[in-house]
């Protein structure tokens, strides 16, 4: 970590137990998200047990997304913020093939597009985001 870092840290999440709540919280979130986009997509979601195999689907790509950008939480600052450091896998593909289902012989976004650059944007989030 970056010792001229100033963290306020106010509570550290010291238990696994603790770290995966928040993680927990997260994944939903992104998993929220992906089901928001892609529900509409999908057929017979009302046959037994197709909401919940839907549900799982998104959740393992929330779990992989999580553990791709090597995101390790740390606490809560005063204000109730999760402070949580990242360390990005270096190649999707790779994390893919080497940590999840990933084969050699499935389509990747690294085989076919560039990677999105620094200047892009973040349409409605960007303030969002990028705010201090």
């Amino acid at each position: 970590m970056n010792k001229n870092l100033e963290l306020n840290i106010s509570e550290y999440f010291s238990t696994e137990d603790e770290r995966r709540a928040v993680a927990v919280a997260i994944g939903e979130r992104i998993m929220k998200v992906l089901f928001f986009y892609f529900e509409e997509d999908q057929e017979d979601l009302d046959q037994d047990g197709a909401m919940d195999d839907f549900a799982n689907y998104l959740w393992d790509i929330s779990s992989s997304a999580l553990s791709s950008i090597g995101i390790s939480f740390i606490g809560k600052d005063e204000h109730g913020r999760i402070i949580a450091a990242l360390e990005p896998c270096s190649s999707v593909k790779d994390f893919l093939i080497s940590e999840d289902i990933g084969e050699d012989d499935h389509v990747f976004y690294e085989d076919f597009l560039d990677d999105v650059g620094p200047d892009s944007g973040f349409g409605k989030h960007d303030n969002k985001i990028l705010k201090a």
